[in-house]
């Protein structure tokens, strides 16, 4: 945590923020909510993106490439965890002395603004959940600021300012960063073991989710989707007042007479046994329903009806690649997803059946080399509905290569797998691809250029 200096001073008109990282989705939104709170901000990322593009074009300096220039005049710097400590970028300002500020230490000082905080956390599912939290809160009329993961078609982006009592943000597991916050409802959709370079085991991340679920104190409430063994263990050891959720077991709250429509879920809502209401979902997947029921308690539990919970998650209809419909290729549609742990990409393909496709050609990047090795069985057999999976080169992140450990090999394994590796290549291949009736790109790292790229000439 923070020592030596006050952070309502550094958040303040007077102050200079500089971003390192700024072109991450969290982030930017964090620095233009800076912006217009009145401080002075500029920023650093390694390469310029459209999210780069918006803030310069919102006044906002971003630099491309180091220069100590960039530091003149500066306060604090606030960074991803994303960038080590050893690099240039945060190291030549501590040598200065210059404050470094997590992103989750600063978002945690400026979510104590607003009275009520709900956290979405979870190791799937916290941007579509917060998507979801949103519209509900629209609906009503609540006027909430939201700090999402993804971009939000309702509210133009990642960020929404509001001037009403509730704040909806995403609470990232990565390296404790949720626990820098002090929700009044922190919501846990799910828990599962990742993030295999900062927690080396299940227990530690469950032992995390604890800390986590415990942040409201007794004077608020934590949700849990207890429909998974990791979850069901964090929530037996939170010590505040618990809402429970399932699709599959007795909980606080129930769905029941689940249907399915090319994909889109229909269902009855209970609480305690008791019929509340139905609800049409507007995002496809039958896992969405678990997603949807902590919405709806948490939606509850911050006072809002029946009806606007109802509309909003009918109108909602997903965030920024998540299942997202881009365009088509070769006649099929081209989806554009996150997913980049097994579980999720699981949950991608069941929804891309369940919605009707049977002929489905992904590309895949994996992300990480410690999580590609973590789980290396999982990822050979888990594209086994596709036709064909094409993997492109790990995407490295913050990480050195590790021995064996690659894409062509991954490709090997699976059963219906090619190894293709560049993305001008992969895109080139695609194009001249037949019998497809979906494209799925897939991932968490630079693969989100490619299907921009794919369209271009289709």
């Amino acid at each position: 945590m923070l020592k030596n200096f006050d952070l309502n001073t550094l958040f303040s008109p007077k102050s200079h923020l500089f971003f390192a990282g700024v072109g991450g989705v969290s982030m930017s939104a964090l620095c233009l909510l800076c912006h217009e709170k009145g401080i002075q901000v500029s920023g650093f990322d390694a390469t310029e993106s459209a999210v780069t593009r918006n803030l310069v074009e919102n006044g906002i300096a971003v630099s491309y490439s180091f220069d100590e220039k960039m530091y003149e005049g500066v306060d604090a710097v606030v960074y991803t965890a994303a960038i080590q400590k050893s690099d240039p970028i945060l190291a030549y300002p501590a040598s200065l002395g210059i404050p470094l500020i997590s992103r989750a230490d600063a978002l945690g000082r400026l979510s104590l603004e607003k009275k009520n905080r709900i956290g979405i956390a979870g190791t799937h599912g916290k941007s579509t959940t917060t998507g979801m939290m949103t519209h509900i809160f629209l609906a009503a009329d609540r006027d909430p600021m939201v700090l999402a993961g993804a971009g939000i078609p309702a509210i133009g982006g990642t960020l929404r300012l509001g001037a009403g009592d509730d704040l909806i943000f995403e609470a990232c597991e990565y390296q404790d960063s949720f626990l820098h916050f002090s929700p009044t409802v922190s919501v846990i959709l799910d828990v599962e073991h990742d993030h295999v370079d900062y927690f080396p085991t299940p227990e530690s991340i469950c032992a995390s989710f604890v800390r986590y679920g415990n942040l409201p104190g007794d004077t608020g409430v934590c949700i849990t989707n207890s429909d998974t063994p990791l979850a069901q263990t964090v929530s037996k050891e939170v010590t505040v007042p618990q809402i429970c959720v399932s699709q599959e077991r007795d909980a606080d709250y129930t769905a029941k007479n689940i249907r399915l429509t090319r994909g889109f879920a229909c269902f009855d809502v209970y609480f305690q046994g008791q019929l509340l209401f139905p609800v049409t979902l507007g995002v496809p997947g039958k896992f969405q329903v678990g997603n949807a029921l902590c919405a709806i308690a948490a939606a509850r539990a911050c006072g809002i009806k029946s009806d606007a919970i109802i509309k909003g998650l009918a109108d909602f209809h997903g965030v920024d690649r998540r299942f997202q419909m881009r365009g088509t290729l070769c006649g099929a549609p081209v989806i554009d997803d996150y997913a980049h742990h097994p579980t999720e990409i699981a949950a991608t393909l069941s929804c891309a059946r369940e919605c009707g496709y049977e002929n489905i050609v992904c590309v895949y990047q994996p992300h990480t080399f410690s999580r590609t090795e973590a789980f290396w069985n999982e990822f050979a057999e888990v594209f086994a509905p596709c036709k064909k999976v094409i993997f492109a080169d790990i995407y490295p992140a913050r990480e050195e290569p590790l021995p064996g450990i690659t894409s062509e090999n991954l490709a090997a394994a699976a059963q219906n797998g090619l190894y293709v590796g560049d993305m001008d290549a992969i895109a080139k291949t695609l194009k001249e691809y037949e019998g497809a009736d979906l494209f799925l790109i897939m991932g968490a790292g630079s693969i989100i250029h490619l299907t921009d790229k794919i369209l271009e000439d289709a």
